[in-house]
Parts: C-alpha cells; structure tokens; sequence
C-alpha cells in the first residue's frame, strides 16, 4: 500500500493518540502526512508534519495535505 497517503488534520489532539495512529497505518505500509492546524503539537521527526498558524479549520487542512502529498492514492480521516 505504498501508493495510499491518508492525512490526518489535527488541532489541539492528543499527540500520544496522534502517534499511536500513525504507527499503525505506518505498519501498514501508508504514507502518513499529519496537518497540525495551528495547535503547535510536538511531534516525532520521523512523522511527516505540515504545520501554520493560525487555526484554518477542517477544509484547510484537508487541502493543505492533498497537496503535500505524493501518491496517487489519498484517504482523509
């Protein structure tokens, strides 16, 4: 499943939770793009982060995601 992206956007979430997640879609074999909407979440370097202030909202994120990533496969969560 190297050809499947799923974008998690994020704002004021739990980053254990956050970690976890893309932990298991990692295993998986996805690429994981978090969109960290304007909450400054700490995160690993190894997670693939795109991050802005300020708060931007759902729709946002979601755009800001599809086009950092490069696979040709997508799925939101």
């Amino acid at each position: 499943m190297t050809d499947l992206t799923c974008i998690i956007p994020c704002y004021k979430e739990d980053p254990k939770v956050v970690i976890e997640l893309c932990n298991k879609l990692s295993w998986l074999g996805c690429n994981v793009i978090v969109v960290d909407d304007g909450s400054y979440m700490e995160l690993p370097e190894e997670v693939h982060t795109v991050s802005y202030t300020p708060h931007m909202g759902y729709g946002y994120a979601i755009k800001r995601g599809i086009k950092s990533a490069i696979t040709p496969l997508i799925c939101t969560l």
